[in-house]
């Protein structure tokens, strides 16, 4: 397995994702209690926020993820049609409540961060010349 080779070579920090969403496998939380198990220091994962739930979040959590970088591109107008069909309530009340579940459990970890673009609305969905 990939981490049992990242161990053996003493890498600090591993990113559990490439290109598509990392929540939907199956194993997520086996997989990040592993490479911890394992010695791995960092664990880290990107989402779009999308398939993980408040209560996938303090799964992880207790596995021991130490950092959640979640793509959350614009607001309202801009996000949907970004994210579709993802809605921007729901997926900012989820961030919403992962704090809450990192202050109920007195953690620090995983430290959330927010990757965003954030296009130019009047232009968005036309082509521009280049």
């Amino acid at each position: 397995m990939i981490i049992d080779q990242c161990a053996q070579e003493n890498i600090f920090s591993i990113r559990l994702s490439f290109r598509g969403e990392v929540f939907i496998h199956p194993n997520i939380v086996d997989i990040i209690k592993y490479a911890k198990k394992k010695g791995i220091r960092e664990v880290s994962i990107l989402t779009n926020n999308l398939a993980l739930t408040p209560e996938k979040f303090e799964d992880v959590m207790k596995a021991g993820l130490d950092w959640l970088t979640i793509s959350f591109d614009g607001t309202n107008e801009t996000y949907e049609p970004i994210r579709k069909p993802a809605i921007f309530a729901e997926s900012y009340k989820k961030i919403k409540d992962y704090k809450k579940i990192k202050e109920r459990n007195h953690s620090i970890k995983p430290v959330i961060r927010i990757q965003s673009v954030w296009p130019d609305s009047a232009h968005y969905g036309k082509c521009l010349p280049i």
